[in-house]
């Protein structure tokens, strides 16, 4: 629903997150995404 008013959210949200964010529908999907990839790299 969001993608649609994407102008509004678009400011409030960083470029990177934009783009990840109209691959993924759902914010919460590209923060679990994240940090599936962050646990499965070493932190340090």
């Amino acid at each position: 629903m969001r993608g649609k008013n994407s102008r509004g959210p678009r400011k409030l949200l960083p470029p990177q997150n934009n783009r990840k964010h109209k691959h993924l529908h759902h914010p919460g999907l590209w923060l679990q995404a994240f940090l599936l990839i962050s646990a499965s790299q070493p932190a340090s």
